[in-house]
Formats: structure tokens, sequence, C-alpha cells
């Protein structure tokens, strides 16, 4: 990303990154060299629901306005992104708790235990499917791909009911998703995950399909 930033500024193009699975799964994401930087605060970093980032670079900080006008409307960011209307600020106050709870556990640590829980959860669902588990060549470090059976989840629709079945029918949450006509699930880990939900998910897959 850091090259991408690099090429875009020498042609002068701003550059937004839209880092949304990064923060808590690598380290200084926001520091990419791109003008602005996104990321969402409560996938991996245990945040409350809604909480992100927005880094903006130096240059432009002084164009940058929120999407409300309210108290500090005419400051500069990030002051102006403080107090909009009637927003509430939970999120903000919570998120360096979460982060500092994580990093308390050390951020390697958590990211060693979560790909290494990822890896088995995958292969306990792939066991359980009868597919091979699907192999990127730059896995991010707390999730993994299970390829569904074929003809399970080719479309976007299908892939959705399939996601609330398994909710309904299984008690289980997890992202379902179609690509090129097969049907994938998303297998997720972090610190409050045990290895026996993952063979919860396993058995209600297979029932929801057979």
């Amino acid at each position: 990303m850091a090259g991408a930033a690099a090429v875009c500024r020498e042609r002068g193009v701003p550059l937004l990154v839209d880092g949304a699975h990064a923060p808590g799964m690598l380290d200084g994401p926001a520091d990419c060299g791109a003008d602005f930087w996104v990321g969402n605060l409560h996938k991996w970093a245990c945040a409350p629901r809604g909480t992100a980032g927005f880094a903006v670079s130096g240059e432009h900080r002084g164009r940058v306005r929120g999407p409300i006008a309210s108290w500090g409307e005419e400051e500069p960011y990030p002051a102006a992104f403080d107090q909009q209307g009637t927003w509430d600020a939970t999120g903000w106050l919570t998120a360096p708790l979460s982060a500092a709870l994580l990093g308390g556990l050390g951020w390697e640590r958590v990211r060693a235990h979560n790909a290494a829980l990822a890896e088995y959860g995958q292969a306990v669902v792939c066991e359980a499917l009868g597919t091979a588990p699907a192999r990127v060549a730059d896995p991010a470090p707390s999730m993994r791909l299970v390829p569904l059976p074929p003809g399970t989840a080719g479309t976007f629709e299908a892939a959705r009911a399939l996601q609330c079945a398994l909710v309904e029918r299984a008690g289980c949450e997890t992202a379902v998703t179609t690509w090129n006509g097969r049907g994938f699930l998303r297998v997720s880990a972090q610190v409050y995950n045990r290895p026996g939900e993952y063979e919860v998910l396993a058995r209600g897959l297979r029932e929801v399909l057979s």
C-alpha cells in the first residue's frame, strides 16, 4: 500500500484507503502514506459496533469537514468531528479501553491465537462438509475461507438465505458469500472464541444443508 501511495502522490492523485479489517489485525495500518484512511474499530479492535477511525494527512486537514453542521463545525480536522449533533460518543470513549485490553494481552499473541483458531475452525468445518480448505497467498490473520459444496450458495440471494438459516436453526452467526458462482463461508476468530464453537458451527451447517 505504501508503494501505491507513493505513486499516487507523484502523480498528484489523492488516495483514500478503506482499511475496514485492518485495525487490530495489522500494526500501524494508517501509516501507509495515504491522504485519507478509514478503518473499522468494531471488527478486530473490539470497540462498539459503528466505531471507526479516520486519518487525514496534514495538507488536507484544513478542508475536511464533518457531515453534520454542529458545534465546532468551523474548526479544522479533527476538532470539527468531536461534537456532531446528537451522535452517541460511547464508541469513541470506549475504543481506547478495548485497544488497551487487547494490547495488554499482547497484540502479537492475540494475532497468533486468532490465526491458529481460524485455521482450526476452517479444518473442522471443511471436514464436516467434505471440502478442501481454500488457500490464498496472503490470508488475513483472523479469517479463513471454507468452500461450500458445489451448488450451495451460488448466488447472493442463496448465500444470504444460508446465512440467515444458520442463525435461526443452528444459532451460529458467520458470513456466507459467493464468488463466480461458488459459495464460501468465512470463519473468523477472536480471543473470546473457543474451539468448541467451530464444532457447533460444523454440525449446524451440515444439518442445515442436509
